[in-house]
C-alpha cells in the first residue's frame, strides 16, 4: 500500500465515453443558451410588430370614423334638402310640369358652390333661379352645366340675365330657364 499514492493536484482522467459525455453537455448548454436567446428576440420583436400595427389599425379606424362621420353629416343634409324639395313640390303645382321631377333635376345640375336662394316657376314652364357661386370659375361651370342640358334638349333654354360680382368675392346671379314639357 506503501507505493500508491493519491496526487491530489492532479485530476482523474476521464474515459473517452464521459469526455464525450462532457463535450455533448458543453455543446448542448451552448446550443440551449443560443436557443433561449433567439426566442426572446423573436418574442420581443414580435411584440415590437404587433404594437406597431396595433396603433396602424388604430389610426385607420379613426379615418374611418372621421370619414363616416362626415359621410353622415352629408346624408343627414340631403334628407333635408329631399324634405324641403318635397315641401316645396306641394306648393309649387303648376300644370303641365313635373315640379319634383324638375326640382330633383336641378337640383342636379348645381354644383358644389352654387347656392340657388329662390325660384319663381310659371305655368308656360319658365323657371326663374336667383342665386350666389363662390367664384366666377363655378358660376361659369353651371352655366356650362346648364348650356349642355340645353344641347342634350333636356332644357329648352336658359338665358342668364344678370351676373354681379359682390365685394365679398361671391357673384349673384339669376336665371331664366325654360324647361321641356314631357
Amino acid at each position: 500500500m506503501a507505493d500508491k499514492s493519491i496526487d491530489l493536484l492532479q485530476p482523474d482522467e476521464l474515459s473517452s465515453v464521459e469526455k464525450k459525455r462532457a463535450v455533448f453537455i458543453r455543446i448542448g448548454t451552448i446550443f440551449l443558451i443560443v436557443f433561449y436567446c433567439l426566442a426572446v428576440v423573436a418574442l420581443f420583436s414580435f411584440g415590437l410588430v404587433v404594437v406597431r400595427e396595433s396603433r396602424v389599425v388604430a389610426d385607420k379606424i379613426e379615418l374611418e370614423k372621421a370619414r363616416l362621420s362626415d359621410l353622415q353629416e352629408g346624408e343627414s343634409l340631403q334628407l333635408l334638402l329631399k324634405q324641403r324639395l318635397s315641401s316645396l313640390v306641394k306648393v309649387v303645382e303648376v300644370d303641365g310640369l313635373e315640379p319634383k321631377y324638375w326640382l330633383n333635376y336641378l337640383d342636379n345640375l348645381v354644383p358644389e358652390g352654387v347656392a340657388i336662394e329662390s325660384s319663381d316657376w310659371n305655368a308656360d314652364g319658365e323657371v326663374e333661379l336667383s342665386g350666389i357661386a363662390s367664384n366666377a370659375v363655378i358660376l361659369a361651370d353651371f352655366l356650362g352645366t346648364l348650356k349642355q342640358a340645353t344641347d342634350e334638349e333636356k332644357i329648352a333654354r336658359t338665358t342668364l340675365v344678370s351676373a354681379t360680382r359682390q365685394t365679398e368675392g361671391v357673384y349673384s346671379f339669376s336665371l331664366e330657364i325654360l324647361v321641356q314639357e314631357e
